[in-house]
């Protein structure tokens, strides 16, 4: 299935783990049937992540009474900002900030956060990938992606949102 606009476009035949695309790099594949029996390569990596759901809406923040962080008060917030080719570096072109985790205690906040940032790190690897402390830059193709993790006191938003 497209996952851009849910037409069918084959069946996976097969993965490879060192695949050589067309444009000369190597990395994890899908390969698939399309309908008339010819096959095509998807990248497994780009494939994995935009398949993840993602809200097409994002959701109202909802007012929370003020309280003391504490036990049970902090939130892991992901802040994603895609640039496509010819926009400018101040302006991405779409972002999405949604909360991954929730009613955590400071120090988990910050553990789910490192591993979140970890596992973004490892999926952008061979992506032109450009690592921060607060997450990962990658570019594929003429699209840059920004993924950023933010631990936050619940009721906060992200700056920007």
């Amino acid at each position: 299935m497209n996952v851009n606009n849910g037409v069918e476009i084959g069946v996976v035949v097969r993965t490879e783990t060192a695949h050589t695309f067309r444009n000369g790099t190597v990395g994890r594949a899908y390969i698939i049937a399309r309908p008339n029996g010819v096959e095509m390569d998807m990248n497994a990596d780009v494939l994995e992540r935009i398949a993840a759901p993602t809200p097409a809406v994002l959701p109202e923040p909802v007012a929370a009474a003020p309280r003391e962080p504490g036990a049970g008060t902090w939130a892991v917030w992901q802040v994603t900002s895609i640039w496509e080719e010819g926009s400018s570096a101040a302006n991405s072109t779409r972002k999405h900030q949604f909360k991954v985790e929730e009613n955590l205690d400071r120090t988990d906040c910050e553990r789910a956060r490192q591993k979140r940032i970890d596992v973004a790190k490892e999926r952008a690897r061979g992506f032109r990938e450009r690592p921060s402390a607060d997450g990962v830059t990658y570019t594929f193709g003429p699209t840059t992606t920004s993924d950023r993790f933010l631990c936050l006191p619940v009721g906060e938003m992200p700056p920007g949102g």
